[in-house]
């Protein structure tokens, strides 16, 4: 693992800028929940609340990661992110929790090589790039179908014993390489 040993103490002006972000989006947020539930005037009040939720995490944690040059803030902006999509998505009736549950899998996947891209440093996150988006690929067959064509067929005897084989190689490459290491 790699230790980060540049760290910069923020300024005041940073800290307190993060800090009213934080304050006046959280504001914002619980405004938009209340008068949503009390005015009634939007459908299905109810299913908007994990949404706002998200885009106020979202919004604090990327005004974050901008202002204090946080990769931590960065990588969960993506975290929050992806299942804000999932959340429109599923609220505008688009699709179902069934066939996207993998966007939740590869959920490490985006978040590291997005961060991994902006910050310009791969390296340490690429195992976790490997693992999450092998195993999101895995599931996402399973979700789309491309499994239930095959007659009187479990399409779950195909995407576990996938997944196994993959955990298992990580599992043993991580193994390998810390008992190199010592």
């Amino acid at each position: 693992m790699q230790e980060y040993t540049n760290i910069v103490e923020l300024l005041p002006k940073q800290k307190r800028a993060g800090r009213v972000v934080v304050i006046v989006v959280f504001t914002l947020g619980v405004v938009f929940i209340v008068l949503t539930a009390v005015l009634e005037q939007l459908p299905n009040t109810a299913r908007l609340l994990p949404a706002t939720i998200l885009t106020t995490l979202v919004v604090i944690f990327l005004t974050y990661g901008i202002i204090q040059k946080n990769p931590v803030s960065t990588w969960l902006v993506v975290a929050f992110l992806v299942p804000l999509i999932i959340e429109i998505l599923t609220i505008n009736d688009i699709t179902t929790y069934a066939q996207i549950y993998p966007l939740y899998i590869s959920i490490p996947f985006f978040a590291s090589l997005i961060i991994g891209t902006i910050w310009r440093n791969i390296k340490p996150h690429l195992l976790s790039i490997i693992f999450f988006g092998a195993l999101a690929v895995i599931f996402t067959f399973q979700s789309s179908g491309v499994f239930y064509n095959i007659d009187s067929f479990n399409p779950w005897a195909i995407v576990l014993p996938l997944a196994a084989i993959v955990v298992i190689t990580f599992v043993l490459y991580i193994a390998i390489k810390l008992t190199r290491k010592n």
